[in-house]
């Protein structure tokens, strides 16, 4: 799959426009407590298994793995798509937990957006590479992608891509959209506004 390195800028508007549509999603809990479901099917849309391969590193070299991917389609079409990516110690399943309180897939397709659920790159269903290979960096790689494979064709032909993340994955969003400002908003949960840096880059390299 080829990959784009350039940074690409947002028009204001377009950025206004879809976090006025992703508003309402934002108004039910956060699933932190959510008892998780092995797939994401639900009533209000259709779930299809669609894999991803990527590379670690931005030169799009070998070897590529094999990303795990969901990607869920309300009954209405739609140009808006939001990426989901969950904290260190869950997978996709943290977006489908049961009840209308704590599932957020259902509750973003109900109101006409798609989503696409992954397993990150280490993961549940997804290929594991040596861990010293999956860093902070090379998640966002992955993750920019990702985001690129939902525009381009090979994942679908959304026009907005919405990065909404759990802890470490509000983490790599906000490190893809800092890099190649290729996402339409962030919805970031389970984020400080400040961390211990130094921290966090020990527990990478340990």
């Amino acid at each position: 799959m080829n990959q784009t390195t350039g940074r690409r800028s947002r028009p204001a508007g377009t950025l206004l426009t879809v976090l006025t549509v992703i508003a309402a999603v934002l108004s039910f809990a956060s699933p932190a407590n959510a008892r998780p479901r092995s797939s994401p099917a639900n009533s209000v849309g259709e779930c299809v298994r669609r894999d991803i391969h990527v590379t670690l590193t931005p030169a799009g070299t070998a070897p590529r793995y094999r990303v795990a991917g969901w990607l869920c389609q309300p009954s209405s079409h739609t140009n808006t798509v939001q990426l989901l990516l969950s904290g260190l110690t869950y997978d996709h399943t943290y977006w489908t937990a049961t009840g209308p309180a704590t599932d957020w897939t259902s509750a973003a397709l109900g109101r006409g957006q798609a989503v696409y659920l992954i397993d990150r790159i280490g993961v549940g269903a997804s290929d594991h590479p040596p861990a010293e290979k999956v860093t902070l960096d090379s998640e966002a790689v992955v993750t920019h992608q990702i985001a690129t494979a939902l525009r381009d064709g090979h994942l679908g032909r959304f026009r907005h891509v919405v990065g909404v993340g759990h802890s470490y994955g509000s983490i790599t969003l906000t490190a893809e959209a800092a890099h190649y400002r290729d996402l339409d908003a962030l919805v970031l949960a389970g984020k400080q506004p400040q961390y211990n840096q130094p921290g966090l880059a020990a527990f990478q390299a340990s």
